[in-house]
């Protein structure tokens, strides 16, 4: 009886291993497709994972060991998780501490037709946060050999007739004088999803006179950026992103962050309805077309931090402010050693920050063009300070 027993045992279990060898090609095939593209949840599912903390699940798609945090890094953690909860955000946020991530949550749709979540994985356009990496690869290249800060523009920029009196300075404190060609009558005469020429933008200024006596007053202008990725291409032999690529995205293991706004998968939101265009990465350039989410955003803020990006010295000179007007190299900059700036673009709006007496990093990054994403950042700051 015992010998009948075990060989239909021994029969079944045959049967059961060619069938799961028969199905594994299949099974294998949907794992493939799921993490390639992602699984369009259902309203019920969605609404289940919607309430689900990321900082619970703890998903960590590179793979790193998973960090347990401090008895105070939790008290940080759980602050900021009441703190977001009390707001009406959209997006995602995150707090680091030294090599660590605190807290790192999202909420609302990235996508509200089809009821899609934001998620810690999420990609959205940084905008202005663009700078910071522009800034960084201008210094770059001063340590590389390849160009100096003093330069003048007409080094790099041919038919300028300001070109013997702007250097790269001027444009990376924000004190060249430059007409902004992102000024709405400028920026509404061009067509958003056009793709064009690099140097495009800055042809639309070069004739106009400069606003001030380069290098006595500060003015926000997006051109001066602009034109700090053409300096880059010039003095590279690269193109600018190929360059960020090369020297930033790819020594950070940041994945997630390109100039290719196809990757960007959370929708710009105003006023609750959709934004009515998307900007092609030729417009805004080096001044804005940078897409990435928050954990690709920690990895450069925290490399940057550590000095993995640019020296020590290169550091030291953005927080020294040269121009004592309070903004260098892609940086709103303070005596007390805070690295901040804030990006609003097309329906998203985002902060990065680094506390270098405290090293915290703060990342806000949203998708409704409502929300007051550098409020918020520095508040999650001041929710770390507070317990460390």
């Amino acid at each position: 009886m015992n010998r009948k027993i075990i060989a239909l045992l021994l029969c079944v279990c045959c049967i059961l291993l060619c069938f799961l060898n028969a199905c594994g090609e299949d099974e294998s095939a949907l794992v493939a497709n799921t993490t390639s593209s992602g699984i369009i949840l259902d309203d019920e599912m969605n609404d289940l994972f919607s309430d689900v903390s990321s900082t619970d699940l703890l998903l960590n798609t590179d793979t790193e060991p998973e960090y347990k945090l401090t008895e105070k890094e939790q008290v940080i953690a759980n602050n900021a998780k009441e703190y977001m909860q009390q707001l009406d955000f959209s997006g995602t946020v995150l707090i680091g501490i030294g090599e660590n991530v605190i807290y790192c949550d999202s909420y609302d749709y990235a996508d509200k037709k089809l009821k899609l979540y934001n998620t810690n994985d999420t990609v959205y356009q940084i905008a202005s946060l663009s700078k910071q990496f522009t800034g960084a690869a201008v210094l770059l290249l001063q340590e590389q050999g390849k160009l100096k800060v003093t330069d003048k523009l007409s080094k790099y920029i041919d038919g300028y007739k300001y070109g013997d009196k702007l250097t790269i300075e001027n444009l990376l404190f924000m004190t060249s004088g430059m007409q902004d060609f992102a000024d709405a009558y400028i920026l509404d005469s061009l067509k958003a999803e056009k793709e064009y020429p690099i140097g495009y933008m800055y042809d639309l200024i070069k004739d106009y006179d400069l606003w001030s006596t380069p290098g006595t007053t500060y003015e926000y202008c997006n051109t001066n950026f602009y034109v700090l990725g053409m300096i880059i291409e010039k003095a590279s032999g690269m193109s600018y992103e190929e360059y960020l690529k090369k020297y930033i995205f790819e020594p950070l293991n940041m994945r997630s962050t390109s100039l290719d706004t196809s990757t960007v998968n959370a929708k710009g939101y105003s006023w609750g309805n959709e934004f009515s265009c998307v900007y092609d990465k030729s417009i805004f350039y080096s001044a804005g077309a940078i897409c990435s989410n928050a954990k690709d955003m920690f990895k450069w803020l925290n490399g940057f931090h550590s000095g993995r990006v640019i020296s020590r010295e290169s550091i030291n000179y953005i927080l020294s402010d040269k121009s004592k007007l309070g903004y260098s190299c892609g940086w709103v900059v303070s005596q007390e050693g805070v690295m901040r700036h804030s990006g609003n673009l097309g329906g998203y709006k985002t902060f990065a920050m680094i506390d270098y007496q405290n090293d915290i990093k703060v990342v806000v990054l949203s998708n409704n063009e409502q929300q007051s994403s550098a409020e918020i950042g520095l508040q999650l700051n001041e929710i770390a300070k507070s317990e460390i």
